[in-house]
């Protein structure tokens, strides 16, 4: 299905997700700790010590947000390999989850797109980077552009059979083909010196 922004606002509307992304992207924002499912009641640890001892979503939800409020802060390209794999995993997971790749593409989170790809690369998810290459070759030689608007320019020239392609890469992506929460954590905790500024 084309999304248009309505479409895609309609959607976010009706599963109560505008809230779920805490950094931006060319100006999406939602909180990451919703969608991780941490407890919302619970303040957000202050430390990179108290993040460090959760475990599990409530690990990934809290050092995302932390890192979400550092990418505020400083921009994205100050962020470390490790920082910006965080977000660019979480984001492509969000909105593929949410909507497809398609819906991923049409976001502001598309922008990111390759991040996306070597951040899940960087952590060891190597069937699921298969996946997201096979979904960046459906723009050709050159992949996605960079910017929305020119990505929006793109997908308005895909025919038919790459909105069949998108919607059996999305089907194998959901699948899970291995276990992206947990190499995200094992890579975090092993690279907590990244987390660290």
């Amino acid at each position: 299905m084309r999304r248009t922004a309505g479409v895609v606002l309609a959607i976010a509307f009706g599963v109560g997700l505008l809230g779920m992304v805490e950094h931006r992207l060319g100006g999406d924002r939602a909180h990451a700790a919703t969608a991780r499912g941490s407890n919302a009641a619970r303040p957000p640890p202050r430390s990179l010590d108290d993040i460090f001892r959760l475990r599990g979503e409530d690990f990934l939800a809290a050092l995302t947000e932390r890192t979400s409020l550092r990418a505020d802060r400083v921009g994205f390209d100050e962020l470390s390999p490790s920082e910006a794999a965080l977000l660019d995993v979480w984001a492509l997971e969000a909105e593929v989850n949410n909507g497809g790749f398609d819906q991923y593409f049409f976001n502001s989170s598309g922008d990111r797109a390759r991040g996306a790809l070597a951040g899940l690369e960087l952590i060891g998810a190597g069937k699921t980077a298969a996946i997201v290459r096979r979904a960046l070759a459906v723009f050709g030689r050159q992949g996605p552009a960079p910017s929305r608007a020119a990505r929006w320019e793109q997908m308005d020239r895909w025919e038919p059979e790459v909105e069949a392609t998108l919607d059996a890469l999305d089907t194998e992506f959901y699948a899970y083909p291995e276990p992206l929460a947990e190499l995200m954590e094992r890579h975090c905790r092993a690279h907590r010196e990244a987390f660290a500024r």
